[in-house]
């Protein structure tokens, strides 16, 4: 970057959303496919299901609907709850038959305060009894209108799945009350010492002396803690060991990043080994994007070496070609699944989440969605140029006429505009100056990532705040 430009165009290094969903889903007595029987729309599911809460008519888990009756047993946390008590972005798992659940358990990975010093607004980090929380476009707030609202020693709940280093990418963070005593964390057991009654999570040190019988501890043990904090050290009221080994010839639905490759064909999705093979069908992207990384979904069976042998990966998002887009609706084909705003066709499926903040309908669906409604998306561009649409949330009007995106630039003209999906932004007004213009101008390229602020009108959106998200 040119030194006079810096401090002026923020470069932000946007750590890669670690997700991790596992589905675990038994064939039915006729012989549907893993394709049909997870595809939804009323086709039949059975099975355990465990993924993103996307929407509701009943739920909508991992692009599959699945109705709950009053017959659905429901706990959050281990207490007895109802369907009104879910959110879009909770991680949940789901026992059913025939699409109908029998129950649908959620089950937070943290809960406590934020720490001190840990709030990084250029990485969205922040840390909680110790384990580092990434929050990105595609997390959820409750209580909270985003990362900007959150404090240090505000009390947070946090759902979502871990990757390799222990880091918990966030898909829904609810702010708790000041007075909760009791907090909670999830993770792998490290330095474990019997004789003390001593392990850690990470980076906090958890004492389970107080326990009279505690369930038998080792490193690489994953498990559940309960109990309260007492000089950064975690006492444990309650230790619960977690297992969540692969059978031979179980159905598997795995969302996540891509921790580890041997090749092309053979990789690692979180601790899962995958494989794929010529008769895998791939979305949103091709077999040539397996990097380490990339978040993908995975839908197969697992072999006799606990191996997931693929029969379908999906794309679901790249982190270099992230998008977020605020603006006014101007046409919606509920045929086509494709919503429109400032002349950007935006793509949702079953997998999105939706979220009604205006009128709280749920559930909330595309046919809900009017011309002149305001939006919030956030999701990527694939491989296909499509943009798809990861949460969709129907807000208020913003009081100013300012909106604002980001995206990858797909072209630019020199000293006078820059195309970010489709788009022509007309920066003039967010650079002080003739140098500032030279400058921005000489260390953009297409493929960067840029946000920005402003008005559209004619097609031409003017910007009167300008942001380097990332370079190419």
């Amino acid at each position: 970057m040119a030194s006079q430009t810096e401090g002026r165009f923020k470069s932000k290094c946007m750590r890669t959303a670690i997700v991790l969903v596992i589905v675990l889903s038994l064939a039915s007595s006729c012989g549907e496919s893993l394709v049909t029987l997870l595809s939804g729309g009323g086709i039949s599911g059975t099975g355990r299901f465990l993924g993103i809460i996307a929407g509701f008519g009943s739920i909508f888990v991992n692009g599959v609907e699945i109705e709950t009756t009053s017959e659905t047993n429901i706990f959050i946390d281990d207490v007895s709850a109802n369907e009104n008590a879910l959110r879009v972005g909770m991680k949940v798992e789901v026992i059913a038959t025939d699409n109908v659940a029998s129950t649908v358990t959620y089950n937070s990975e943290i809960r406590g305060p934020i720490e001190s010093g840990s709030l990084n607004i250029i990485n969205n980090t922040f840390s909680v009894l110790g384990q580092t929380v990434m929050a990105d476009g595609t997390t959820v707030y409750d209580g909270l209108s985003g990362f900007a609202q959150l404090q240090e020693n505000y009390i947070v709940e946090v759902s979502g799945f871990a990757d390799a280093t222990g880091t918990i990418l966030a898909t829904f963070v609810e702010l708790e009350d000041s007075g909760l005593q009791e907090f909670k964390l999830r993770g792998n057991v490290s330095n474990h010492n019997a004789t003390v009654k001593r392990f850690f999570i990470n980076n906090i040190t958890v004492d389970y002396n107080t326990l009279q019988n505690p369930p038998s501890i080792a490193n690489g043990s994953s498990v559940e803690v309960k109990g309260t904090l007492d000089n950064n050290i975690f006492i444990a009221s309650e230790i619960e060991i977690e297992d969540f080994s692969l059978a031979s010839g179980e159905k598997v639905e795995l969302e996540g990043i891509i921790t580890a490759k041997t090749s092309q064909t053979d990789f690692s999705v979180g601790p899962q080994q995958v494989q794929i093979n010529a008769d895998t069908v791939f979305e949103h992207g091709t077999a040539a994007g397996i990097e380490t990384g990339m978040r993908i979904e995975v839908k197969g069976s697992v072999n006799s070496n606990s191996i997931l042998v693929a029969e379908r990966v999906e794309f679901r998002f790249v982190e270099s070609k992230s998008i977020e887009i605020e603006g006014i609706v101007e046409t919606i084909d509920t045929d086509k699944s494709t919503v429109t705003v400032m002349g950007i066709t935006i793509h949702v499926d079953t997998n999105t989440g939706l979220i009604d903040e205006v009128f709280e309908l749920r559930p909330f669906t595309l046919s809900n969605i009017q011309p002149g409604d305001f939006l919030e998306i956030r999701g990527f561009v694939d491989n296909e140029g499509n943009i798809v649409a990861i949460i969709l949330e129907r807000d208020e009007m913003p009081e100013q006429d300012e909106f604002e995106f980001r995206g990858p630039v797909d072209a630019i003209t020199p000293n006078t505009a820059i195309e970010i999906l489709g788009v022509w932004v007309d920066p003039g007004a967010a650079l002080d100056n003739s140098n500032d213009a030279a400058a921005f101008f000489n260390e953009i390229n297409v493929g960067d990532i840029v946000k920005v602020k402003g008005g559209f009108s004619g097609r031409i959106f003017t910007a009167n705040e300008l942001e380097i998200v990332s370079l190419n």
